[in-house]
């Protein structure tokens, strides 16, 4: 697993493994978190993730998206550790995503249904990474909640912008999902 997620988070890294049984594996994301967010996104509403890059400082945030017909499904990394409870960086992203929908809608808008059937991933290179606890599962520095949000905000007006059918299948997928509620 961790030979994976590596592969994800370097694009183009490539693990050519062999394992029990002389199983051959080989691990290689080209295209980096892009396509992880594929690889996980079963019945997707639209065809490429929303995606940007940011830098600031001595900090780097990527953030890929994609709205599906399945169920939210997250990913948060840190300088390449995967952190299954998240923390500020994974904090910073639903807040963006929370207050695009919120301004697309013109009013309130529950986050959960915001990111109802989303797919994303957010993965952070920090210099001094602080970690909540000892097994390193969330991530703790302040800065990397406004650095993922701003990163998730620039790749959702870029998605909106240049991908405007695609968006319009989006906000009228979690429409007919806000109506079922």
């Amino acid at each position: 697993g961790r030979c994976k997620n590596l592969s994800y988070l370097t694009k183009g890294l490539t693990f050519d493994l062999l394992g029990p049984n002389n199983k051959h594996v080989v691990y290689c994301a080209k295209n980096g978190l892009l396509d992880l967010i594929k690889d996980n996104a079963d019945k997707a509403i639209h065809a490429m993730p929303a995606y940007h890059v940011i830098k600031e400082d001595n900090v780097e945030c990527e953030v890929a998206l994609m709205w599906t017909k399945g169920k939210e499904k997250s990913f948060t990394f840190t300088n390449g550790l995967c952190q299954s409870e998240g923390g500020t960086s994974l904090t910073g992203v639903k807040t963006a995503i929370t207050n695009f929908v919120k301004k697309q809608f013109k009013g309130e808008f529950d986050g959960d249904l915001a990111r109802a059937g989303l797919v994303y991933a957010v993965s952070c290179k920090v210099p001094n990474p602080s970690f909540a606890n000892q097994t390193k599962t969330k991530i703790n520095n302040p800065e990397l909640r406004g650095i993922a949000q701003r990163a998730t905000g620039i790749a959702l007006d870029t998605f909106m912008n240049r991908r405007p059918n695609d968006f319009k299948a989006v906000m009228d997928a979690l429409a007919t999902e806000r109506k079922a509620e």
